[in-house]
């Protein structure tokens, strides 16, 4: 029993760590590896519901709406030899725009569906000898989001989907979340931003660089003399046309607002009520609003996903024909699964760094400059780590039952440091004994000095008479 307190104390007790200097090296790679897998075992098991915690969804299983399909469009897509990418072409009807919309009923919410294809067109040019073949997309994806922002209606979900050459591009519900009583931006859409300092911020957020957040630019049509109310009608979205039809006018939306409060103008004689709203699209190099599908939408998936995850999820372009509930779910499901081998290649990425590569690096510095006073071996300083990194790998592989670690880089850091501070103190307290060692074992070693010879004292010399001759002569 005394033995195993003593094991138990020697992990807890940083100068008894020295025992285990000489420990085999099989057992410290043992300790580095079972702290590499454990550290991201927690997060990899709970890494598909983090995942559909950050992508938007709704409850696709409750649409009663089965066999509604798009049954005018096919798709055919085919692996381009030159870019070996998989490539989609759409035969859509005669005449049509390449935009459809279905609503599907889930209980007491409506899925409005809106799917925009890629057009094939033919433009002729009199220099060329044969017509110029281009693929256009006839669908404003800022005039869709504003508009049905400003208009919004009672229980509906709202659901793009956008399919180009080779990537099918997703916006769930415009890009807003509800919080509260009002809708705020998600990702699923590129707004121009700035970065500005946190309200909130403390001196250890500026340390870490996390004292500022990105906040969206907001935008108000530009109010002036020449602006007309028919203008002003059709920037703010006011008129009941067609929403996919009209031209939008976003020179109009130019004049900037830190307040996101509606305002109260009035042209024409007539007051009208404006809702500042972040203007979609990507600043180029000109600094001009990039207005294509590309630079507005960010969730996007290749056709190579949708088809290599289509034995897990059940995807199949023909969906989009028989059953836009399968075809969402399956759709959302590659996007979970993206998601999740994704991340947990990054976690691994990280973790590799973390728990082997910096490590190492470290040890290997420790090691250079207290060997002389301390243990000399580099296994004895590399066995010291393992078991220290076995520490704080537990402490990983519980907080990832709770949190993501990925997107909790401040217990990254924190830990990494943690980790490091107690090696090293670990390591003093080694070399502090050892050196108290040695001077113990010099102290002792050390010999006694010669003993000097105590002086004899001299004897009184007596004589004594002799009373008879005892000599023999002869």
């Amino acid at each position: 029993m005394k033995k195993f307190k003593d094991f138990l104390l020697s992990l807890i007790i940083p100068h008894r760590m020295v025992r285990f200097k000489d420990m085999s090296i099989f057992i410290t790679l043992l300790l580095i590896l079972f702290s590499f897998i454990a550290s991201v075992f927690s997060n990899n098991a709970r890494m598909k519901s983090y995942a559909e915690d950050e992508i938007k969804f709704g409850d696709y299983e409750a649409i009663t709406d089965n066999e509604i399909g798009i049954k005018d469009v096919k798709v055919t897509c085919e692996r381009n030899k030159e870019t070996n990418n998989y490539e989609a072409t759409f035969k859509l009807p005669e005449g049509s725009n390449g935009v459809f919309t279905e609503k599907l009923k889930a209980n007491d919410l409506t899925y409005e569906v809106t799917m925009v294809f890629e057009k094939t067109v033919e433009t002729s040019d009199p220099n060329e000898s044969e017509p110029k073949v281009e693929r256009v997309i006839d669908f404003n994806v800022s005039d869709y989001i504003y508009y049905n922002r400003a208009n919004r209606k009672e229980n509906t979900v709202y659901m793009l989907y956008v399919f180009t050459k080779d990537i099918l591009y997703r916006v769930y519900d415009l890009g807003e979340e509800l919080s509260g009583e009002e809708y705020k931006e998600t990702v699923e859409i590129f707004s121009i931003t700035h970065r500005v300092k946190k309200e909130d911020a403390n001196i250890f957020d500026s340390l870490l660089g996390s004292d500022t957040k990105v906040e969206n630019v907001y935008y108000l049509p530009k109010i002036n003399e020449d602006l007309t109310s028919d203008e002003l009608v059709l920037s703010t979205y006011a008129s009941e046309d067609d929403p996919y039809k009209y031209s939008y006018n976003s020179s109009n939306w130019s004049e900037t607002t830190t307040s996101k409060e509606e305002i109260k103008v009035v042209v024409d004689g007539k007051e009208y009520k404006i809702k500042p709203m972040p203007r979609l699209g990507m600043i180029g190099e000109n600094e001009e609003i990039k207005n294509d599908v590309e630079s507005c939408l960010y969730n996007g998936l290749i056709y190579e996903y949708l088809l290599s995850y289509s034995k897990g999820t059940g995807f199949k372009f023909e969906l989009i024909n028989s059953s836009l509930k399968s075809f969402i779910i399956s759709v959302h499901e590659t996007h979970v699964l993206a998601t999740v081998d994704g991340n947990k290649a990054i976690l691994m990425l990280i973790n590799l760094v973390v728990f082997i590569l910096i490590p190492l690096l470290f040890t290997l510095f420790a090691w250079l400059f207290t060997r002389k006073r301390g243990m000399t071996k580099f296994k004895s300083y590399l066995n010291i780590m393992s078991i220290i990194e076995f520490y704080l790998a537990i402490i990983f592989f519980i907080a990832g039952w709770f949190v993501n670690i990925l997107y909790s880089p401040i217990l990254l850091f924190a830990g990494l440091l943690m980790m490091l501070w107690y090696y090293i103190f670990v390591i003093y307290q080694i070399t502090v004994r050892i050196e108290k060692d040695k001077k113990d074992e010099d102290s002792t070693n050390t010999p006694d000095e010669p003993k000097q010879d105590e002086p004899v004292e001299a004897k009184k010399v007596e004589f004594k008479k002799i009373d008879e001759d005892y000599s023999v002569i002869g």
